[in-house]
């Protein structure tokens, strides 16, 4: 498995994968905050880049079961955008896969860290919303091939999205400290827990999450999948792709400009979308 702190063992690995790093390994560091995946920077003495490894479990949370083929499914995603200039010059270019070993080479975009700080400053410009909607608009155009549209399932992945998203969060018995999250949230979660028809259009939603559809969406459109780099704003992390409605990412999308404070960029976002 990749080891932050085996720098001898992965450059060996790259050169078994036949993967050329162009140089010695220098350093090896754990990159970002993402909850799924191990992902690490990895330094030479010209360059950098990114290695990402799926596990049979969430990183983050090892006792969560997670299906490891999230990774090929994140490498299918770069390839089908990959003649989309708009959608794939935001993205890191993919530059090897190991299906064996559920790992991916990718390109490095920066140290400059995601965008979930916006929860606490709320600095997010009207400029990096346009970004972002012309790379959502652009995503939700992509034709996907009937060879590619299996892998887009990504049912084990949505399965376990669902659980999290429209499922777990209305248990009364959840486990979660809310009120260590904001005072009287949790309060107000036991009411909406309590509310038959909001748990029902809650559960109509999940169906629709899970019903199959024509549209690549990204699956994950939060700050969390944001990063600020020169140049411009990055997406990364298209793991949870699916073939869907384009609704879902942007209700994932407007939501957390709520949630950050953004909510008057909402209008532009529908706009977009005709709506």
């Amino acid at each position: 498995m990749l080891d932050p702190g085996a720098v001898a063992a992965i450059e060996k690995w790259m050169k078994r994968l036949g993967w050329e790093a162009g140089g010695r390994l220098i350093s090896v560091e754990r990159a970002g905050n993402g909850n799924m995946n191990m992902t690490v920077r990895v330094r030479t003495a010209d360059w950098s880049f990114i290695l990402k490894q799926a596990r049979p479990w969430v990183v983050k949370y090892p006792q969560i079961p997670a299906p490891l083929e999230r990774a090929g499914v994140e490498a299918a995603f770069y390839a089908a955008v990959g003649g989309v200039a708009e959608v794939s010059r935001r993205m890191p270019r993919l530059r090897g896969f190991d299906a064996e070993s559920h790992l991916l080479w990718l390109e490095d975009m920066g140290e400059g860290g995601d965008l979930t700080h916006l929860f606490q400053t709320g600095e997010f410009t009207a400029e990096e919303c346009a970004e972002l909607i012309r790379y959502l608009v652009t995503l939700h155009r992509v034709k996907v091939t009937a060879g590619e549209a299996a892998v887009f399932q990504n049912r084990a992945m949505r399965a376990l999205n669902h659980e999290h998203q429209y499922e777990f969060p209305l248990r009364a018995e959840n486990g979660l400290d809310l009120e260590r999250i904001t005072p009287g949230l949790a309060q107000e979660a036991g009411r909406l827990q309590r509310d038959e028809k909001y748990c029902e259009r809650v559960a109509e939603l999940g169906r629709l999450y899970l019903a199959d559809g024509a549209v690549l969406v990204h699956g994950d459109y939060f700050p969390g999948s944001w990063l600020r780099r020169e140049g411009g704003l990055a997406v990364i992390d298209p793991e949870f792709c699916f073939l869907g409605m384009a609704e879902y990412d942007l209700g994932v999308f407007l939501a957390h400009l709520e949630l950050m404070g953004a909510g008057r960029h909402g209008a532009r976002v529908r706009e977009a979308y005709g709506a």
